[in-house]
């Protein structure tokens, strides 16, 4: 299939909030966002941890069924059906994530193994 011609369903993907790595800290938060995100009452989605000896904010992962690391605000069935819990709230990681791109091919190759879906 031509690159003109693949369709990029993000909401029967979601291969972009998966990893098949243990890296808690593969969506950074923003101060303003997290400040955002607790007054919205999801501080519970957001932990601190210390990267390169500075404190930093990420978005919190859960292992699903196929142990991958997942963002907390994915809900649904990867591959499937998705959608993300914090859509109008998402970290600007998760805005500037273009559906398509290199970064995509690469996240779904690793999620599904192809990158034709």
């Amino acid at each position: 299939m031509a690159d003109q011609d693949k369709v990029f369903d993000c909401q029967s993907c979601g291969a972009c909030c998966v990893s098949d790595f243990d890296a808690p800290d593969y969506v950074y938060v923003s101060d303003e966002e997290s400040d955002l995100l607790c007054k919205k009452r999801f501080a519970a989605w957001i932990y601190e941890e210390r990267t390169y000896g500075k404190p930093a904010l990420s978005m919190r992962t859960r292992r699903d069924e196929q142990s991958n690391c997942r963002c907390i605000a994915l809900q649904g069935t990867v591959g499937e059906q998705v959608s993300c819990a914090i859509y109008d709230l998402r970290p600007e990681g998760c805005r500037k994530f273009e559906p398509g791109s290199a970064v995509c091919e690469t996240a779904r190759r690793i999620a599904f193994g192809v990158s034709d879906r």
